[in-house]
């Protein structure tokens, strides 16, 4: 436990760091990053499942369809980046698959892609969303930061009420710790972290110091009942990187981060939840 809070910490104060001197550049090198590792990971465990994939090439072109909807000039959504990535990927792997006979390669490599990559780049849109509707890069960063903190935070409120009160196992063949009360006890705890980080920038706001202006359609109680599906999805993220090890026979996806295990360990509940915040906000934040 005491490397796992040091992990987090210094992961924490890294993200700060890296925002604080690069701005939204930063945001989308550490989404890119995690994104790479992520994806590399899941193909390994797909390796070890039996299942053969393209890692190298399936990473490649997922970095690219992360960055790309960011740098790319008159991009507007990176919907428009994945589908030529997707193009070129099925060109490549069919290349490969014709001199190796591996036609199997494709649906564990373009899984990959689609699952990992796709969803992450939703954070580079919230960022231009947010910069679209005539707010700053700063919002969509804080936007985002409410994504994550909504799925992780779940993930604490879980772990700690769930040992503590947990009776009714939500998924014993997937992941025998988590209960239903673990849930319920998350999605509280992500509503209450959410609303202090709201309140926080309303008192940065007041006291005349840096804050970020937030859409109208962000009060704190809204962000609160937006956080709620939010939480619940994060569970169901989590739960199927959870279905991947179990049938892998792996207790973690790699071991980079200490008192964590994998960098895929760390971004299992936010990956559905990115495309999930994206619609929320949009359609109701900025509405």
């Amino acid at each position: 436990m005491t490397h796992r809070i040091f992990s987090t910490v210094v992961i924490w104060l890294s993200i700060v760091l890296v925002v604080a001197l690069f701005g939204a550049q930063g945001a989308v090198w550490i989404a890119a990053l995690t994104t790479a590792l992520t994806q590399w990971e899941l193909y390994k465990i797909f390796d070890r499942m039996g299942w053969h994939s393209y890692p190298r090439a399936g990473v490649v072109t997922g970095l690219f369809i992360v960055l790309g909807a960011y740098y790319l000039p008159g991009v507007e959504s990176g919907t428009e980046v994945f589908g030529v990535a997707f193009v070129v990927l099925c060109l490549a792997i069919q290349a490969r698959s014709m001199v190796k006979g591996q036609l199997g390669s494709f649906m564990p490599t373009l899984f990959g892609l689609v699952y990992v990559p796709y969803m992450m780049q939703y954070f580079v849109g919230t960022i231009q969303l947010a910069v679209s509707e005539g707010y700053g890069e700063g919002t969509g960063i804080f936007l985002c930061v409410w994504i994550v903190a909504a799925a992780k935070f779940t993930d604490v409120g879980g772990l700690l009420i769930g040992k503590q009160f947990g009776k009714h196992k939500l998924a014993p063949h997937i992941s025998p710790g988590k209960t239903w009360e673990g849930v319920i006890g998350g999605v509280f705890v992500s509503a209450i972290v959410v609303i202090l980080l709201v309140a926080l920038n309303g008192l940065l706001d007041s006291a005349g110091r840096v804050h970020v202006n937030l859409p109208e359609g962000f009060s704190w109680w809204i962000a609160a009942l937006m956080t709620a599906p939010v939480a619940i999805v994060s569970v169901a993220s989590d739960l199927i990187e959870s279905g991947f090890k179990r049938a892998a026979r792996i207790k973690d996806s790699g071991s980079i981060v200490p008192g964590i295990g994998g960098v895929f360990d760390l971004t299992d509940s936010v990956i559905l939840c990115a495309p999930l915040g994206f619609i929320l906000l949009k359609y109701v934040a900025f509405a």
